[in-house]
């Protein structure tokens, strides 16, 4: 059975169809923003609401929480936290010593094969490097959709 007020948009969340007004900012707004106005110092607009268990469509109270723009890119992971900015500067340390400096070593050593055999180690720290990164699984994604077509 088709819902007659309610209406799924392009992005996956439910609209209402006389205002075209996002359902989960509407409940947040008025079961979460209103009663509790003294923990948010800024208008609702400014704020994000968030989905906890990452469902669009489960628009119940217990499921949202109204964020800060920032507090809601770090539970997403997209700001980097200092700690894991001090990760992935190490980790593109150990890349650069890996991927130039060993094989140009190896080469000179023992010859053009040995150099490639010793990057193995590049494609394991370009593995964790990826797990780390925010949005490394995004332009991952993207870059094999370019070489797919």
């Amino acid at each position: 059975m088709e819902n007659k007020k309610k209406y799924l948009d392009d992005k996956g969340y439910l609209k209402f169809r006389n205002s075209d007004r996002l359902v989960h900012r509407w409940v947040a707004h008025k079961y979460i923003y209103k009663p509790n106005r003294h923990l948010y110092p800024k208008p609702f607009s400014s704020y994000i609401v968030h989905h906890k268990d990452g469902n669009k469509l489960n628009n119940d109270v217990s499921n949202l929480e109204i964020l800060s723009k920032p507090d809601h890119e770090e539970t997403h992971g997209i700001i980097l936290t200092t700690e894991r900015k001090t990760i992935i500067n190490k980790i593109l340390i150990v890349m650069f010593v890996v991927f130039l400096i060993i094989p140009i070593l190896v080469y000179l050593k023992w010859g053009l094969f040995a150099s490639f055999i010793s990057l193995f180690p590049l494609y394991i720290i370009f593995v964790i490097y990826l797990q780390l990164h925010p949005r490394a699984k995004k332009i991952v994604k993207e870059f094999l959709k370019f070489f797919s077509k």
